[in-house]
């Protein structure tokens, strides 16, 4: 190859790579764009709409909204309203986990009551029951440095007293 051939090639490669760089920069705004969909302070309905709740005893009932757009709380009062949903699966979904938080919360109060975790402190273990879809059952789990949005035991064998419990008495997955 001569030396214009291959300065030719290098100027259209470096012509090509800045177009790449364009489209991934141009890519990279779109993304962006869409990460910046804003998740609203309420759950919205329109006035009509279905609307899937779990009352006080864990059972989901089907509602029609009947306030207007924005409407917070179908019962009247200014408290928020997070207990609605567009689907049956969801409201569903949110029964299933409540019994499972209350269930766990249940055996904490009995095994160790008082026990609050240190996440400040990243050398103490802290445990946690989690369920395991794979296998169908709950089992222990430990962190070191964040809190999960889940119920903590002070020692490995209490965690896994709540499991076995768990185990015997968990009949919603």
């Amino acid at each position: 190859m001569t030396r214009e051939e291959l300065e030719r090639r290098l100027d259209e490669a470096e012509k090509q790579n800045l177009g790449l760089l364009d489209e991934i920069k141009w890519l990279k705004e779109k993304l962006a764009e869409q990460d910046k969909q804003e998740i609203p302070d309420f759950p919205e309905f329109n006035c009509g709409d279905v609307v899937y709740e779990m009352d006080s005893c864990f059972d989901v009932m089907e509602k029609e909204h009947g306030g207007g757009k924005g409407d917070k709380d179908f019962t009247g009062n200014d408290a928020q309203f997070y207990n609605g949903f567009h689907t049956a699966d969801y409201a569903h979904e949110l029964r299933r986990k409540c019994l499972m938080i209350a269930m766990m919360l249940h055996c904490k109060w009995y095994l160790c009551r008082d026990y609050r975790p240190d996440f400040n402190n990243t050398w103490v273990e802290k445990w946690t029951v989690a369920f395991n879809y794979n296998e169908g059952k709950f089992w222990v789990e430990i962190s070191r440095v964040r809190e999960w949005s889940t119920i903590h035991f002070d020692t490995e064998e209490n965690a896994q007293k709540c499991a076995n419990w768990m185990n015997e008495h968990w009949k919603e997955v």
